[in-house]
């Protein structure tokens, strides 16, 4: 996979247009963080994979088309307040995006889908990139298995 031919620089920032974008679609990343997430799953072969902040869905996409090219049978389940039209196609390519608040008003409980998916056997990776990564940080960290 030659992930750079499919990553653009992003520099109006002003905008909101986040800092790249993977297959066309926009990512709120560096463009450097996609060999290093691609080396990470190749090394770490997650069986899912659970995504808080689906934003606008470049990273999304880009974590399913590295496991698909990697052959890491994987699920991907993110979280967004917020509904895109274009979620739709990442969603046809088998990533489950629900647009939910899964958090208590205190950020002290998750919903128990969120749980149970963490709890499943293998290996869980946890992006935290909603609205409040210290919380969610915090919070998650009591689910998180060895």
């Amino acid at each position: 996979m030659n992930i750079k031919e499919n990553i653009t620089r992003v520099i109006c920032l002003e905008q909101n247009e986040g800092l790249s974008a993977y297959q066309g679609v926009g990512a709120q990343q560096h463009q450097d963080v996609y060999e290093i997430f691609y080396n990470f799953l190749n090394d770490i072969k997650p069986s899912r994979i659970l995504e808080i902040g689906t934003g606008q869905g470049g990273l999304t996409q880009f974590l399913k088309t590295a496991c698909n090219d990697l052959n890491i049978a994987v699920d991907i389940l993110s979280y967004d307040i917020v509904d895109h039209e274009w979620f739709n196609d990442i969603r046809l390519k088998g990533v489950d995006i629900r647009i939910e608040n899964i958090f208590n008003e205190d950020f002290t409980a998750v919903n128990t889908d969120v749980s149970n998916f963490i709890a499943r056997d293998g290996v869980t990776l946890v992006l935290c990139d909603g609205l409040c990564k210290i919380r969610e940080f915090n919070l998650f960290s009591k689910f998180i298995k060895c």
